[in-house]
């Protein structure tokens, strides 16, 4: 605490003795030894670095200005443990990432089978023309929803396929007969 100019002794219990502007008042250290000497003029608020947290509150008592408030306090450990914390969260991160990734490769081909049989299947199908291949479902998921409807799909055009071989033939055969009737007439 620093004493300014217009102290009111009045409201003090035992009457101080005089001090000049700027002279420490009273002081309190943890380590005597390692009194803190602030900078001169000292400004109102706070300031942090990476070790110390420094707090200055000028006092007034009936609006008159009677000394300043300047404290010190030595935030190593707190920074310290920030840092540990830092260092911590990162830790589990790494093994969270770690074991997301291994867990991901590991269930790769519980989805990536599926899919690739549906593709090899489809493709399959595709170039053949051979509407009777079904692809395997493996599961009743989405992809297993995926493969039945895929399969009712090449049903349905299996049918219509032999629907339409079935019309070909009789308008073929109509055609055949009709043929025979023209030459058969002439």
């Amino acid at each position: 605490i620093r004493r300014g100019r217009g102290l009111n002794t009045k409201k003090v219990s035992k009457k101080p003795r005089a001090l000049q502007d700027n002279e420490v008042f009273a002081v309190y250290s943890r380590e005597p030894e390692l009194v803190p000497q602030p900078d001169f003029p000292l400004v109102e608020g706070y300031t942090i670095s990476s070790k110390r947290l420094t707090w200055v509150k000028p006092i007034y008592q009936d609006g008159d200005f009677i000394g300043t408030v300047h404290i010190e306090s030595d935030i190593s450990v707190l920074y310290e443990q920030v840092l540990r914390s830092i260092f911590v969260v990162l830790l589990i991160t790494i093994a969270s990432a770690s074991l997301a990734l291994l867990l991901g490769f590991k269930f790769l081909h519980t989805v990536s089978d599926p899919i690739n049989h549906l593709i090899h299947t489809a493709n399959r199908v595709s170039r053949e023309r051979d509407y009777s291949l079904r692809a395997s479902q493996y599961a009743d998921d989405g992809l297993g929803t995926l493969t039945r409807e895929f399969n009712e799909m090449l049903e349905e055009i299996q049918g219509r396929d032999a629907e339409m071989e079935r019309r070909v033939e009789e308008r073929t055969e109509e055609l055949s007969q009709t043929n025979d009737k023209l030459q058969a007439s002439l």
